[in-house]
């Protein structure tokens, strides 16, 4: 999911590139992507975080506080580590350099550059928290809610969210993307994953009818435009908190866990392997496959006169003002499904090569 989601990134006008593929104002394609970007951002980093907390107290509680500490300083804080100030610099960015840009325009000076490890960052301090603050047995007594308490939970997160994103930009802080719209979810989900595994609520939800689950997933993405509705800025915020930091995070949550759960719960001839190479997958695609990938896409277009390069950088030197531009809407959603097919190609088989490096397992 992650590395579909970037590669809609990467050929839509919410680029995550220096240089951006930018395309005609309101195309379908654009507008398609936009969507799918809109609804995952809504629930998927949320759920994330809850199976992320979801596996923590049987792992604290076995190892105890120091080895607990120590294996998430080796797993988090060396891969961590490593990108942020190697990989990313070098990998991530220049690559891009390397790959995109035409003439000489400086290479970029980036000391630290930390991409989606953003959420290994939070994923240590969590774990910490957890540590420090829950430590071994921690266990409160709380019932899995029903579905109305479920709701009521996503109205108080989105309404907490709404209020602290009225005073605080809607920008990255902390290197959490939309911080003030997000983290308080975070915070939420991932501690809310620790007790459901003590309480056994994905056993219980197994149990619940899927029919009013699917129905509020179905109505909170619906939902999702009409914070545009909203004239003032206070509404707009605060029904963006609603959204995004409340109803469709749980309800999404909710419906995607419940699904894979009558689904896909089994084992099959290829879930060894990407069981092994998941982790090193997500540190590995923005270093230079999906760079790959959509370089090879700009390669097809420019052949076929579909895409143009644009350098309004007026001797300004770095990045500012340099992009591509596609007129065809079209295109651009067919560029989406192509980077992203290319880009999981690359990907996984490479991971799990770089997996089986003697020792790499034990951190990667």
């Amino acid at each position: 999911m992650v590395i579909i989601h970037h590669a809609a990134c990467a050929v839509s006008n919410a680029s995550i590139f220096a240089i951006p593929i930018k395309s005609k104002e309101g195309n379908w394609g654009d507008l398609a992507l936009q969507a799918l970007l809109g609804i995952d951002q809504s629930y998927f980093m949320n759920l994330f975080f809850f199976f992320s907390g979801y596996f923590v107290p049987v792992s604290f509680d076995r190892k105890g506080p120091y080895i607990f500490l120590l294996e998430r300083v080796r797993r988090l804080g060396i891969p961590c580590v490593v990108y942020s100030f190697f990989l990313g610099p070098f990998g991530m960015v220049g690559s891009q350099y390397l790959l995109f840009y035409k003439g000489d325009v400086g290479f970029p000076n980036y000391v630290f550059t930390n991409g989606p490890q953003w959420f290994i960052i939070q994923l240590m301090i969590f774990n910490f928290a957890y540590a420090v603050a829950c430590g071994k047995d921690w266990s409160p007594r709380i019932s899995c809610p029903s579905l109305l308490g479920f709701f009521g939970i996503a109205s108080a997160l989105g309404f907490c969210s709404g209020i602290i994103s009225m005073f605080f930009p809607q920008d990255e802080f902390a290197f959490v993307p939309l911080f003030w719209n997000e983290y308080p979810s975070y915070v939420a989900f991932f501690f809310g994953g620790a007790i459901a595994q003590r309480n056994r609520w994905l056993e219980e939800l197994q149990q619940r009818p899927r029919r009013p689950i699917y129905l509020w997933a179905a109505a909170s993405i619906m939902a999702l435009s009409s914070f545009n509705l909203a004239q003032s800025f206070w509404a707009k915020r605060l029904c963006t908190g609603m959204i995004f930091g409340g109803a469709n995070a749980v309800a999404l949550g909710l419906a995607v866990t419940v699904f894979f759960m009558d689904n896909v719960d089994r084992p099959y001839k290829l879930t060894s392997f990407f069981a092994k190479s998941m982790y090193t997958a997500y540190l590995l695609h923005m270093v230079f496959p999906l760079q790959v990938a959509t370089k090879c896409w700009i390669l097809i277009l420019e052949a076929t006169n579909n895409i143009k390069y644009v350098d309004d950088n007026n001797g300004r030197g770095g990045f500012e003002g340099i992009y591509y531009y596609i007129e065809n809407g079209t295109l651009v959603y067919i560029g989406f499904l192509f980077v992203a097919l290319v880009t999981l190609m690359i990907t996984w088989p490479t991971a799990y090569c770089i997996r089986s490096i003697p020792g790499f397992s034990k951190v990667l």
